[in-house]
C-alpha cells in the first residue's frame, strides 16, 4: 500500500545558525521583488547605523563563480548534476571565506539568494529532494523572506526591465514573445517550487505575497527583522564613525 497523500514526507533538517552573527537571504523568482526589498532593508540599516554586509549566490568572487555567471549569461549547456556540483563548490568557498568570518564577528549579512534558489532552479532538471539533500549542511540563514509572486506579474516586471535595455528594445516582437513565454514557463515550474519547499520548512521560511507593493511588503519584512532577537545584538554593532 502507499502512503497517504496527506502523510508528511520525512524532510532533512538544515545546519542552523550556530554564531552571533544575523544572516538574512532574500529568495525568490526573476522578478519577485526580493532585491528590491533587501536594498530597503540595508538603507534601514545604514539610517540606524547598524554595521552589515551584503553578498548573493552564485557569487563570482569564489571558487567557480566567474564561471557559473558565464554559463548563466550565454545559456551555454552543461549536464545538470555537473552544474549543481559547481553551484556546491562555489557556496563551500563563499561560506568558509565570507559567509563564516561575517556571522563570528557579530555583524548583520544580508544574502541576495541562498541554497533555496539552487534547489528551486536545479528542480528544473533534478530531483528536489537530492538537491535538499545536497544542501543540507550549508549554514541556513536565520531568515528566508520568500516573495512568492506569480509569474505573469514576475514577466511583467522582467519586461520592463529588459525594454531599458538597447539589446532588447532592438529585437523583434516575435523575439520578444518567445524569450519572455520561455521565461514564463520557468517561473511558473520554480515559483511551484518554491511553494513547496516554504510549506515543507515553514519554520525556516517567510513566505511574503510579492504582488504587493514595495510600501505594502517592506513593514511585514522589517517587522520579521527586528523581532528577531538577533536584531538586538546587531543594533549594538554600529559602524565605526
Amino acid at each position: 500500500m502507499g502512503k497517504k497523500e496527506d502523510e508528511p514526507r520525512f524532510n532533512p533538517e538544515f545546519k542552523k545558525n550556530s554564531y552571533p552573527g544575523f544572516y538574512i537571504a532574500f529568495e525568490g523568482n526573476d522578478g519577485s521583488g526580493h532585491t528590491t526589498q533587501m536594498e530597503i532593508v540595508c538603507k534601514t540599516f545604514e539610517e540606524k547605523n547598524i554595521d552589515f554586509a551584503i553578498t548573493e549566490e552564485p557569487n563570482e568572487k569564489y571558487y567557480l563563480g566567474d564561471a557559473i555567471r558565464f554559463i548563466l549569461k550565454r545559456k551555454l549547456r552543461i549536464h545538470p548534476l555537473d552544474f549543481q556540483q559547481m553551484y556546491i563548490a562555489n557556496r563551500h568557498d563563499h561560506e568558509e571565506k565570507l559567509v563564516i568570518p561575517t556571522l563570528e564577528t557579530g555583524k548583520t549579512l544580508f544574502s541576495d539568494r541562498c541554497f533555496l534558489s539552487t534547489i528551486a532552479y536545479g528542480s528544473l532538471k533534478g530531483n528536489t529532494d537530492q538537491l535538499i539533500r545536497q544542501n543540507i549542511e550549508f549554514i541556513t540563514p536565520d531568515i528566508i523572506f520568500l516573495f512568492d509572486t506569480p509569474a505573469d506579474i514576475c514577466i511583467e516586471r522582467i519586461k520592463k526591465r529588459l525594454e531599458k535595455l538597447e539589446k532588447f528594445a532592438n529585437k523583434s516582437e516575435q523575439d520578444k514573445k518567445l524569450e519572455l513565454f520561455e521565461r514564463l514557463s520557468t517561473l511558473k515550474k520554480v515559483g511551484a517550487t518554491y511553494r513547496s519547499l516554504s510549506k515543507r520548512y515553514p519554520s525556516m521560511i517567510k513566505s511574503l505575497p510579492g504582488e504587493k507593493t514595495i510600501e505594502e511588503i517592506y513593514p511585514v519584512v522589517f517587522e520579521h527583522v527586528s523581532q528577531h532577537p538577533k536584531f538586538y545584538n546587531s543594533e549594538r554593532i554600529k559602524k565605526a564613525n
